[in-house]
């Protein structure tokens, strides 16, 4: 029979391996940016309104993609705005 000390320190053996465990999924690489993204992704992407990239969709200066009734915008697209931009 363990005694209660054993027993506290086999639960902190455990938990130090579980917050090892995560603390180490919490640094790994961050997920690869997604190809396409919604018009009010691309806004904050671009640190511009929403409506100013609806505007840029609109006029065809942005080309969006029409997905399940949503617009979307590749993202080598909003590189190109961007680097425009700059």
């Amino acid at each position: 029979m363990m005694t209660t000390e054993a027993r506290l320190l086999a639960a902190l053996d455990a938990f130090r391996d579980a917050l090892a465990a995560y603390v180490a999924e919490q640094q790994s690489e961050p997920p690869a940016p997604a190809a396409i993204v919604t018009l009010t992704d691309a806004a904050r992407c671009l640190g511009v309104a929403r409506s100013t990239v609806t505007r840029w969709a609109d006029s065809g200066e942005l080309p969006t993609r029409r997905i399940d009734g949503r617009r979307w915008v590749a993202r080598a697209d909003l590189e190109r705005i961007a680097e425009r931009a700059s």
